[in-house]
């Protein structure tokens, strides 16, 4: 459980947490949530005061999971709840952040009592948040639940089932809750394709996002510009339209005369104007100088100030590869199924006079931008950032997680 401090003003509602000493920010994370809008995610602020420094998550109009769900759990909201969940996680992986990173105790997770739709609380740091086991997850929350009696349950039977940790992928997981919330299924798209398009939109993704400060003033002076320019293109089209009718040549002598008459009182109805366009040229120019002034008043006088936003992240390239950690040697991934064990002859890396490891102790199998770790029944066992997994299950392994076969310790990381 993470120790949030819940701000409740007239209009607003934040929840915090104060980064510590020994706290080391994830800076790839924290550049993904801060320069995009991703659906699910809790969009955070950093934010300094003084020498405490923050992370702020807006929460206004939304309630806890533990709250929505209430003393005796629903189907639809149930079911709605785990949607959002999944889908969440799932998109966490396009923007290779780490669901590791996600609180997923119940009074942490956030939703819109409204509709359903829920919001995650991610705390962009090197640091494991929750054990990656996400099926577990699923499983804690129905056995430790007390079902509406009212309903027909067998739902939550359905659920165990395709919680099986056997068959268990979290697409799939996402398949079977839309066929039970009557939802259309989303449109796959070939994986080719999608790493095509993401190459080609990346960058002009990354131009999009990025805004300064200098831009903004930039965009000002332009809007001044262009209005003062107006205002003196008027000016000038009246003047001419003026000179025009000063000009024109009578047809007799009476409309001559009345034409001259009036020379005088045109001449100086065109001055008048010019003068009030003038003034209204410098009054104009007045109220940016004072708006401006004003902006920079607010900024220094405010008390928090927030951190630089880190610049927009593209999405790196996929390179996974392990690091040893008793002596720090990179292993690259480079086969679909990649065997670890001590037999040199069939794995394709070889823990070499280390007698608690077996010949072919496990193996990192991929499934199209995702990596699961499977223990090939070993005698000492596998573990996941420090939690055992069971034999011949396939569990997924996010970016940064630690892995030990027997006693050898390993990190996984998905890109340099």
């Amino acid at each position: 459980m993470i120790d949030l401090n819940i701000k409740n003003d007239e209009e607003k509602v934040t929840a915090e947490y104060l980064l510590k000493s020994n706290d080391r920010i994830d800076n790839l994370t924290l550049g993904m949530m801060v320069n995009n809008d991703i659906e699910g995610f809790l969009p955070v602020q950093p934010v300094q005061v003084e020498n405490d420094r923050y992370f702020r998550y807006d929460i206004t109009g939304l309630v806890t999971m533990k709250e929505y769900l209430g003393e005796y759990v629903k189907k639809d909201r149930l079911l709605k709840v785990f949607y959002g969940i999944a889908n969440t996680i799932k998109e966490s992986s396009e923007y290779m952040i780490n669901w590791t990173s996600f609180s997923l105790e119940r009074k942490e997770i956030y939703v819109n009592p409204e509709n359903g739709d829920v919001k995650l609380l991610c705390l962009p740091l090197l640091t494991v948040i929750n054990d990656g086991n996400i099926c577990n997850f699923f499983k804690n929350v129905l056995f430790s639940s007390q079902f509406d009696l009212d309903e027909n349950g067998d739902y939550v039977g359905k659920l165990i089932t395709f919680l099986n940790p056997k068959s268990y992928t979290l697409d799939k997981f996402i398949y079977e809750l839309e066929d039970m919330l009557g939802l259309e299924h989303k449109e796959v798209v070939d994986e080719e394709d999608e790493e095509d398009e993401d190459d080609t939109t990346v960058e002009s993704e990354a131009e999009d996002d990025k805004v300064n400060v200098d831009e903004l003033y930039a965009e000002n002076e332009s809007e001044t510009e262009e209005k003062t320019d107006e205002i003196d293109t008027e000016a000038k089209t009246e003047e001419d339209k003026n000179d025009a009718d000063v000009e024109k040549e009578p047809e007799e002598d009476t409309e001559q005369e009345v034409v001259n008459d009036g020379d005088a009182e045109i001449q100086s109805e065109s001055e008048e104007k010019n003068i009030e366009t003038s003034d209204d040229t410098e009054v104009t120019d007045e109220k940016v100088t004072e708006e401006t002034t004003e902006i920079d008043e607010v900024s220094e006088a405010d008390d928090k100030k927030i951190e630089e936003i880190p610049p927009i992240v593209a999405r790196p390239e996929i390179e996974p590869y392990l690091i040893r950690l008793s002596n720090n040697q990179e292993i690259k991934i480079d086969k679909d199924t990649f065997y670890i064990g001590k037999d040199e002859e069939n794995v394709d890396y070889c823990i070499s006079g280390n007698l608690a490891v077996d010949d072919k102790h496990a193996y990192i199998i991929r499934h199209g931008k995702e990596f699961f770790v499977v223990d090939n029944n070993s005698k000492n066992h596998t573990y996941l950032n420090r939690v055992l997994i069971g034999n011949d299950e396939e569990i997924f392994i996010p970016h940064g997680a630690q892995l030990r076969f027997a006693d050898e310790d390993f990190e996984f990381r998905m890109h340099k």
